[in-house]
């Protein structure tokens, strides 16, 4: 069988070469650039944060988002409740792949299954596995699917754990998971296919 939404992205990716080259990339960064910004210049506040309520209708949301994380062997999982310390959105949420492929398969089950749940789709998406920052923006939830390299090198969990608040994901993730001993070497896309197309 042909892997999950596979036929979707190859018939926007179509869609997509009427595009003049390099449209719809001139504002790529501006999104990551505004939420590490934003958050860079607010005083540092007690670590830890606020804790979100209960009830925040979004906690559906964050949860799909982790659980199809960790369905495509996604690791280092967190998800932060930033509202109260932001207006850029409510929710971070951060996790790493560790090939283009797995990342690509992260970030398209993502997308595939919070429009299940919510019928939602990004407001729009930056980068992309190649670069080894896939950015999938909400609004009020921005999610970041890193390569462990990016991830080290931005240090965005610092910048987050310093004014943030963490959620509990322990029963939303798997914890017999070693990433050390996953190879992933199921290409979701086809290499010279953007699954990101078929937002557009």
């Amino acid at each position: 069988p042909s892997p999950r939404g596979e036929g979707k992205v190859v018939r926007m990716a179509r869609r997509q070469s009427d595009r003049p080259k390099g449209a719809g990339r001139k504002a790529q960064g501006r999104r990551r650039g505004d939420l590490l910004r934003g958050i860079i210049e607010e005083p540092v506040v007690a670590a830890g944060g606020e804790a979100p309520e209960s009830t925040d209708p979004l906690m559906p949301m964050v949860e799909t988002i982790v659980k199809a994380a960790d369905a495509r062997k996604a690791s280092s999982t967190v998800a932060y409740f930033v509202a109260p310390v932001t207006d850029v959105c409510s929710y971070v949420v951060v996790t790493n792949g560790r090939s283009r492929p797995q990342n690509d398969a992260i970030a398209a089950t993502i997308v595939d299954d919070v429009e299940d749940l919510t019928l939602r789709k990004p407001r729009h998406v930056e980068g992309g596995a190649d670069g080894g920052w896939t950015l999938i923006d909400y609004g009020d939830v921005i999610v970041n699917v890193m390569t462990p390299n990016s991830r080290e090198f931005y240090d965005i969990d610092t910048i987050w754990q310093r004014r943030a608040f963490s959620l509990d994901l322990s029963h939303l993730v798997n914890p017999d998971f070693d990433d050390a001993d996953f190879v992933d070497d199921i290409d979701l896309v086809p290499e010279d296919e953007d699954w990101t197309s078929w937002l557009d």
